[in-house]
């Protein structure tokens, strides 16, 4: 084999890798935590949950239940509430940080399970979480009629993921505007064209 051909072979390799991590690399890498990705669908707002909350986490104060249907968002919560879901509160180590400018009088339609924060206290969990519980929501909250604009959520997030909550065992609780385009896909095109030519040209 010439020195040339083993060059190619190289190249073809360092392309073939760039692209494979490029294409599997998520939109928005989440932690430890769940982020609520916002979405405009249809004329309508849509938050929907990814990730996990770790266990460990604790408690100091008597939990409850939720006893209403309903997804909210405001300067200072982030909540799917559905009855069934749990409800617990803990006033000394959890930490919340605010959406300031976003609307507090925006009731949407919750599906999948209960989930969110509320205040620097409540934490909202799907129904049969014990405290502790390592759980992983499947969450949809629809806004209808809404835009990011009309719910202030435009200056409020961005799309870099924005820590909301957080748990004393370092779970978080984050938001996001969905970005319009992949981070990186030119880059993987470029790997895929480059790839092509390289092959072309051993076929010569």
């Amino acid at each position: 084999m010439t020195r040339f051909g083993f060059k190619h072979r190289i190249t073809t390799g360092l392309l073939g890798v760039l692209a494979c991590t490029l294409v599997s690399s998520p939109l928005h890498a989440v932690g430890t935590g769940v982020l609520f990705t916002f979405s405009e669908v249809g004329g309508n707002v849509v938050a929907q949950t990814s990730g996990t909350i770790d266990s460990g986490w604790t408690v100091n104060f008597p939990t409850g239940s939720v006893g209403t249907d309903r997804g909210v968002l405001a300067f200072d919560e982030l909540k799917a509430e559905k009855t069934g879901g749990e409800i617990f509160y803990n006033t000394t180590d959890w930490q919340s940080d605010t959406m300031g400018g976003v609307s507090t009088n925006t009731s949407g339609v919750v599906t999948g399970d209960a989930f969110g924060y509320g205040g620097v206290d409540m934490l909202i969990a799907p129904d049969g979480t014990t405290v502790g519980d390592a759980f992983t929501p499947v969450t949809t909250i629809t806004w209808e009629d809404e835009t990011f604009a009309s719910m202030g959520l435009d200056t409020a997030l961005s799309s870099s993921p924005k820590v909301l909550f957080t748990l004393n065992n370092g779970s978080t609780i984050s938001a996001v505007l969905n970005a319009s385009a992949v981070p990186g896909a030119g880059l993987a095109g470029l790997a895929t064209v480059g790839l092509a030519g390289v092959s072309r040209r051993r076929r010569r």
